[in-house]
């Protein structure tokens, strides 16, 4: 982190955060972009910003930062999810934004792109057209989803997904790359919890003398 003061040519100044002396109190500078914000803001949506204005830290005495090796584009976009201002999520940009959230610990920001993949989800479920294209394609953004869910601790977004992954075939995504990336602990829950789906369905058929269908374990 570079603390000392970095001189912008007015376009480089962030027209989304502009200064405006009776409200802004501290600038980030990120990809050579100043970006001025209210610390007090930041304060109420992190605690990690907290800490950081609040603390026995240098930040608390400087008035600018410099945050090297983000993206500009996408840290503003970041702090407009913070801000009351305009941010229409997409995919991408969820993705994008979810490491920052998570470094800074936004819960707002978290809570935001968990809902709308979980709304996201629900279309492709659904098979509510564009959202939905074929089962393959619903099954990566099941592992997808998944794998970020955990990653970024997003539990209602993972027990969704979890749920209406086991119904399909291990084969039918056990060559995924988001499944490969995932750690051993949940694919061993996956298959965990297929097997006792498996077996509830089983008894069930059981009870009423039916016979199984040798397709359920090829």
């Amino acid at each position: 982190m570079n603390m000392t003061e970095t001189k912008l040519s007015p376009a480089e100044e962030d027209s989304y955060f502009p200064h405006d002396p009776e409200v802004t109190d501290f600038t980030f500078i990120v990809d050579n972009r100043k970006f001025h914000v209210a610390k007090v803001v930041l304060i109420d949506a992190s605690p990690v910003f907290r800490r950081m204005f609040k603390g026995d830290f240098k930040e608390k005495n400087i008035t600018e930062l410099e945050l090297p090796g983000k993206d500009g584009t996408i840290f503003e976009f970041f702090l407009r999810c913070i801000y009351p201002r305009e941010c229409t999520l997409t995919e991408e940009s969820v993705f994008q934004v979810l490491p920052l959230a998570d470094e800074y610990d936004v819960k707002c920001i978290q809570q935001k792109c968990e809902e709308w993949l979980l709304t996201e989800l629900e279309l492709k479920y659904a098979k509510v057209s564009p959202h939905y294209i074929n089962v393959k394609n619903s099954i990566e953004y099941l592992t997808k989803w998944m794998y970020y869910a955990e990653k970024y601790r997003l539990d209602k977004l993972y027990a969704t997904a979890l749920d209406k992954l086991l119904p399909f075939r291990l084969r039918s995504y056990i060559d995924s790359e988001n499944y490969k990336m995932m750690p051993e602990t949940m694919k061993r829950e996956i298959l965990e919890k297929r097997l006792c789906l498996l077996e509830g369905s089983v008894q069930s058929i059981n009870d009423y003398n039916y016979q199984i269908p040798i397709a359920w374990f090829q």
